[in-house]
C-alpha cells in the first residue's frame, strides 16, 4: 500500500525500463559517494534561515540527508526500497513539523536534493552517457517531487494533529474551571 509519499511498501520500485548503462554506473557511483552528496547538500540548507541557525541538529540534518539520498538514487535505479527508507518523506514531514521549522523552508531545502542528485550524476557521467543521463531527467524529478509531496502531506497532518491536541487541551482546562 502506498504511503503519503506513494512510496508503497516492502520493497516498493523496480522501473520499467532498465536504465542505459552509464546512468546505472553513476547512480551506483553516487549510492558509494553518499557522504559527498550529503556534504554539498549540507553546505547549501545552511543558508536557510532555520537551518543555518541551528532549529535542526546538525547530526540529524546529516542522518536524515543520507537516508533521503539513498531513497532517491535508489528509486531512480530502480533498486529495491525497504520499508524504513520508504517511510523517510514521512519522517522528515513529522519531524520538522514538531521542530517548528516553516513548511516553506523545509520544503525549499526538500527541493534542493534535485540540484545535488543531478550534478552529482553530471559530474560522475561520461561525456558520451550524458546524452542518456538528460533522457533520465524525469526519473531523478518524479522522485524528488514524491519525495516532496510526501513531506509536505506529513507535515501537514502532523501540524493538524498538533492543532487538535492543544484543542483538547485547551477544552480539558475549561472543564476544570
Amino acid at each position: 500500500r502506498p504511503d503519503a509519499a506513494g512510496w508503497g511498501r516492502s520493497l516498493v520500485h523496480v522501473t520499467n525500463h532498465p536504465q542505459p548503462a552509464g546512468v546505472d554506473r553513476a547512480l551506483l557511483q553516487c549510492l558509494d559517494e553518499l557522504d559527498d552528496l550529503v556534504n554539498i547538500w549540507l553546505d547549501q540548507v545552511r543558508l536557510i534561515a532555520p537551518y543555518g541557525t541551528g532549529q535542526v541538529d546538525e547530526r540529524e540534518l546529516r542522518d536524515t540527508a543520507t537516508q533521503v539520498f539513498e531513497l532517491l538514487l535508489r528509486h531512480v535505479a530502480g533498486m529495491p526500497v525497504h520499508d524504513e527508507l520508504a517511510a523517510t518523506s514521512e519522517r522528515v514531514g513529522e519531524r520538522r513539523a514538531y521542530q517548528g521549522v516553516p513548511l516553506d523552508a523545509v520544503l525549499e531545502a526538500a527541493r534542493m536534493d534535485f540540484r545535488v542528485v543531478w550534478q552529482a550524476l553530471i559530474d560522475r557521467t561520461p561525456p558520451h552517457d550524458l546524452p542518456d543521463l538528460v533522457r533520465s531527467t524525469h526519473r531523478v524529478w518524479e522522485a524528488v517531487e514524491r519525495h516532496v509531496t510526501g513531506i509536505m502531506a506529513s507535515y501537514q497532518r502532523t501540524v493538524l494533529e498538533m492543532g487538535r491536541m492543544r484543542e483538547d487541551e485547551r477544552r480539558a482546562w475549561f472543564v476544570r474551571l
